[in-house]
């Protein structure tokens, strides 16, 4: 039985043919386990109704056989789909519709004949109209047939629409040139991807809390991302802690199933002698010499068809190309400034199952931090482009403007945003509402108590000191930001601060004369003996924020 498509896939199929219609290079975001298969061959069904010669290009195996089984299914007349795949011993490349891997049909692109739509899975593999002069497999097989062809269509799907070197995929950096001009349809931003999970097309991952994380300073960069050598030492430190704590977050959240991602074979074997049990969990990797592919379809067969507990530790492999619907938690014991190895990752848990209710991540990498949770990755920054920050939705009815996820208020009509409700929309604070409670607000506040929290910078990750106050009657009246560890304004700001606290300066200068965010919130909140107390605070607006401009202490 033909299946039909979801509306994200057909939106997606309408969104790339108006744009070839346009005479554009379009390509799409969809994440994975949304049905990229579905949707080429639903565009290859459109192709094939059309006259024109349709190429599927995708980069592995098990991708051409789930391509294949899509398409055969879709369309009506099965023969005029071939396969080109030197593991499969196929060679049909004269068919009128083809599904090859690109390392199987390079070889053959000069004999293939003329395609009018060129389908590339997986695009963000492409490389870029390369000002480095470099051409790897895609660039070959896409230059030779528009040489061929001139006017042929051609259309890109990935999961993670954006590359270290460069951005978003459409956009030109400080050393390439974009290949595809336009993108034209997004699952993964906000607020789509929480509307694809609320209505059950992806699972939800939670993020499990942990104390143990690694520590990455001095670790040296390789290729814009941190030395899996380098950083593999410094996970090796954590190991212990971070498999004892693995064990307790298994048993406390009954995780059945686990895939566990490492940066070098030394810290996966270490992770194994840790846990001591090899019946509840193996490891698999890339080298042919450690592991065979015998070994390693053993194992993915065991995890996928196994019983009880079956946990996987891996290096350099099943980031992509592992399918296990079930699988229930994906550990990160592995670090990366890449959003791309990220989502891929964290992907092999995001498909929805029956047997799970959501999924769960733990993170010893400090990965989230840096990129962000899967719903809100954060962009790759280069040096042509600073990177699109994650977008909110204005409540207003008839409004519903797209802001930048910083924004206090909207855009276009300038309401407040309050509080987000599950479907992404904001509370919100209409222009006039905000207007007269500005003229009712007194600035001056008692003040009831205060309290601190470590907090960290969103630009840089610098710590900072979270300071709450609160009034007579327990509200919120203000949050202020003091951030020491800061080598310019901020920073010099935050130490007048402190000194202002301090009974005399004697007392600064018994602690040093470079008080840390650590050591300051230890003083804040444990030793209120060097401080005066607080009694008010006056506030005035200061753009969009409120400032601080007076504090009344007890004499």
């Amino acid at each position: 039985m033909k299946k039909t498509l979801r509306y994200y896939q057909n939106e997606t199929c309408q969104e790339i043919a108006k744009s070839w219609a346009r005479k554009e290079r379009p390509y799409a975001s969809v994440m994975t386990g949304l049905g990229k298969s579905l949707i080429f061959a639903a565009l290859t069904k459109y192709g094939l109704n059309k006259g024109y010669r349709v190429l599927q290009l995708v980069p592995r195996l098990e991708l051409v056989e789930q391509n294949r089984a899509e398409t055969l299914a879709y369309i009506d007349d099965k023969r005029l789909v071939g396969i080109v795949c030197g593991q499969l011993n196929k060679s049909q490349n004269k068919h009128q519709a083809v599904i090859a891997m690109a390392s199987s049909f390079v070889n053959k692109r000069a004999i293939s004949g003329v395609f009018d739509i060129l389908l590339i899975d997986e695009c963000h593999r492409m490389k870029l109209c390369g000002l480095d002069g470099q051409r790897g497999i895609y660039e070959k097989i896409v230059t030779s047939l528009l040489r061929l062809n001139p006017n042929m269509m051609i259309a890109g799907l990935t999961g993670t629409p954006y590359r270290l070197d460069q951005g978003e995929l459409h956009e030109k950096s400080h050393k390439t040139l974009p290949f595809f001009t336009h993108k034209v349809y997004d699952t993964s931003i906000y607020p789509s991807i929480k509307r694809l999970i609320n209505e059950g097309h992806l699972s939800h991952v939670e993020t499990l809390n942990t104390s143990v994380h690694v520590d990455l300073n001095n670790v040296k960069m390789l290729g814009g991302d941190y030395s899996k050598d380098d950083a593999g030492v410094k996970f090796d430190a954590i190991i212990d802690n971070a498999v004892d704590d693995m064990r307790y977050q298994f048993e406390a959240n009954d995780i059945k199933t686990a895939i566990i991602f490492c940066s070098t074979l030394t810290n996966a074997k270490h992770i194994l002698n840790k846990w001591n049990d090899d019946s509840t969990m193996r490891i698999v990797c890339g080298d042919d010499a450690i592991c065979t592919k015998q070994q390693r379809k053993a194992a993915i067969d065991w995890i996928k068809n196994g019983t009880g507990c079956r946990y996987i530790v891996n290096v350099d492999i099943l980031a992509e190309g592992f399918d296990f619907k079930a699988l229930e938690c994906c550990v990160l014991m592995r670090a990366t400034k890449s959003a791309v190895l990220m989502v891929q990752m964290v992907g092999r848990i995001i498909r929805p199952h029956d047997d799970k209710e959501h999924a769960f991540l733990l993170d010893y990498g400090t990965n989230i931090e840096r990129l962000g949770e899967i719903d809100n990755i954060i962009m790759p920054k280069t040096k042509m482009r600073a990177g699109d920050a994650p977008k909110k939705l204005c409540g207003i009815k008839d409004c519903g403007t797209i802001n930048i996820l910083s924004a206090k208020k909207c855009k276009e009509c300038g309401a407040e945003f309050i509080s987000e409700s599950e479907d992404g929309l904001y509370t919100m604070r209409t222009k006039a509402q905000a207007l007269a409670i500005k003229q009712s607000l007194s600035t001056n506040y008692e003040i009831n108590s205060i309290s601190y929290e470590l907090a960290y910078s969103k630009k840089d990750s610098i710590e900072m000191i979270k300071m709450k106050f609160y009034g007579a009657n327990g509200g919120e009246i203000h949050t202020h930001y003091l951030c020491l560890d800061h080598k310019g304004f901020a920073g010099d700001n935050a130490k007048r601060f402190f000194m202002s606290l301090f009974k005399n300066a004697k007392d600064f200068y018994k602690l040093g004369n470079l008080i840390t965010c650590q050591n300051a919130l230890i003083l804040l909140t444990d030793a209120p003996h060097f401080f005066k107390e607080f009694l008010s605070i006056d506030l005035v607006e200061d753009g969009k924020f409120f400032k601080i401009v007076r504090m009344e202490f007890s004499k």
